[in-house]
């Protein structure tokens, strides 16, 4: 029997070196692991950047689509009701062209807001770029305007500032052309 529990003593204190190299085994799988949890993380986090970032660039794009769509409307038919009655007409028919830089704070001085049923969509800036006879008929010319509109990453604000959240703006740009009667200014 004494030979027995020194066998057990003998091959217990053998088994003392194989539990230290287990945990040691343990504690670096669950280091990789927990490394390999946290890059899932940053890559979720990231991924998550960039869908933002991109959902914001569309709202932008949106909007200043929406706002363009609306000046352009809003500006044909103030053009139409002025050129069809000149003498009562109060409307700057002929805006003056404010340049190329719709980045700098002076392009968008006298801006105008697209509203529709209440709610603001975008800057809108109108410019005349000049007018040119039909070729072969002299009684009619053509009216070129350029409607500029920045639309923001989220509407407006109903008292017409800026969301503070909002980082992303997009601006497009159309051009209108109008023909006119050079006789007495009315739509051709």
């Amino acid at each position: 029997m004494i030979q027995y529990q020194m066998y057990i003593k003998i091959n217990f204190h053998k088994q003392r070196g194989a539990v230290f190299a287990a945990m040691l085994l343990v504690i670096v799988l669950m280091l990789l692991t927990s490394m390999l949890g946290i890059n899932a993380l940053e890559n979720a986090s990231v991924q998550t950047r960039i869908a933002r970032n991109m959902q914001q660039k569309q709202a932008s794009f949106q909007n200043a689509e929406a706002a363009i769509g609306i000046a352009e409307v809003a500006w044909v038919d103030t053009l139409v009701t002025c050129f069809n009655d000149i003498p009562n007409c109060n409307v700057d028919i002929t805006p003056s062209y404010k340049g190329e830089n719709v980045k700098a704070s002076a392009f968008w001085v006298g801006k105008s807001m697209s509203v529709k049923n209440s709610v603001r969509f975008g800057d809108t800036v109108v410019e005349y770029f000049g007018a040119r006879l039909i070729p072969g008929d002299s009684l009619r010319e053509v009216k070129f305007y350029r409607l500029t509109s920045r639309g923001q990453e989220k509407i407006l604000e109903a008292d017409g500032t800026q969301n503070p959240d909002a980082n992303v703006s997009t601006i497009i740009q159309t051009m209108l052309r109008i023909c006119t009667r050079i006789d007495d200014g009315s739509v051709c």
